[in-house]
């Protein structure tokens, strides 16, 4: 039989026991399930609109109850091409658009939230257009392109276009933008355009390059100085936008004509291009800029948001690009300060 000293010693011991762990355990376990309900119920019940940034990522920093046992989730997202979600459940914005991430629990809890991708805003006070985030591609002496790069959907022009020789191509925006154009241009004017020049191959380049050096050289120039007159009108292998798939060469007939501007499908292109998605590409008053003679036939592809902005503003291709990186990088800093679902609560959308 126990002594009542040693009873009395065990029932203060349970009775500070029992006080520890109401104070100190029963309150923990009680505040981490209401956290765990509160992040529960933000997940489930929260109907405000998440976004990332277009080419950007952000993390939900999700944490799934209970915080004191490792707990296995899986990501999903049910249009990656819009969206991407790693294990981690950091998102990357893809494609504008909107499309539903859903995480799933080992215990097999599925929540899942509605994301938007969104452009990173145009810089305040510019008037560039929504797309200015996509910046064209330039093939010049600068920024050649390589020997390998072929666009892709390259499509034969069809027998209903004119062409100088069978066997064109142009990339299917570009054929689809330029046929429009074309069949506009001959009811407007009643002068049918022909394509003198499409696609061109890294090796065809080469070939039109070699000959027009080895004119020069033939009529006595030093091979530098036979380049540097081949470079005014005809780029290097690797540097020619014809290699992109999205520049043309037009007239009304199978031959390059310098004063195509002043017929009338000449004139009536060179004032409504724009309206297509083209551009005059080396225009007369930015040789300094383009580093190419002035060309009245060569057309390229833009886009219209592009193409318009640039024949409002008076700008060759080169000029527009510079404006469109100095809007990005300000656009990047801008989305350093505010999240995509921030800003897009801001609009009140």
């Amino acid at each position: 039989m126990r002594s009542k000293p040693l009873q009395i010693l065990l029932f203060f011991f349970t009775a500070v026991l029992m006080t520890v762990i109401s104070v100190k355990y029963i309150p923990e376990h009680l505040e981490r399930q209401a956290l765990d309900r509160l992040m529960l119920s933000e997940l489930v019940d929260d109907s405000s609109r998440r976004a990332v940034w277009l080419d950007g990522s952000t993390c939900l920093g999700l944490e799934i109850a209970p915080v004191d046992r490792p707990c296995a989730v899986a990501w999903h997202s049910d249009d990656e091409s819009i969206v991407t979600v790693d294990n981690r459940g950091v998102m990357t914005g893809r494609a504008l658009g909107r499309t539903v991430v859903t995480v799933v629990t080992d215990s097999g809890a599925s929540l899942s939230m509605d994301v938007e991708v969104i452009r990173k805003p145009v810089p305040s006070g510019s008037d560039l257009p929504e797309a200015y985030q996509e910046i064209p591609i330039v093939a010049n002496g600068h920024t050649p392109i390589g020997s390998d790069y072929i666009p892709e959907e390259l499509m034969s022009i069809p027998s209903y276009l004119k062409v100088n020789k069978n066997g064109m191509k142009m990339t299917r925006e570009t054929l689809e933008a330029y046929s429009a154009m074309a069949q506009d241009a001959e009811r407007a004017t009643g002068q049918a355009l022909m394509v003198i020049s499409g696609y061109r191959s890294y090796e065809t380049q080469k070939r039109l390059y070699d000959e027009d050096v080895e004119y020069y050289m033939n009529r006595g120039y030093s091979r530098e100085k036979a380049q540097e007159l081949t470079e005014r009108t005809t780029n290097k292998p690797g540097c020619s936008e014809h290699q992109l798939g999205n520049s043309i060469d037009i007239g009304t007939g199978p031959s390059l004509q310098y004063d195509f501007l002043y017929t009338r499908a000449g004139a009536w292109v060179t004032q409504h291009a724009h309206e297509y998605g083209f551009i005059l590409r080396y225009p007369k008053d930015k040789v300094e800029k383009t580093t190419i003679d002035y060309e009245a036939w060569h057309f390229r592809y833009v886009g219209k948001e592009h193409a318009k902005y640039i024949y409002e503003h008076g700008l060759c291709l080169e000029e527009y690009i510079e404006l469109l990186r100095a809007a990005n990088e300000a656009a990047d800093e801008y989305a350093k300060t505010i999240t995509a679902t921030e800003y897009l609560a801001s609009l009140g959308n």
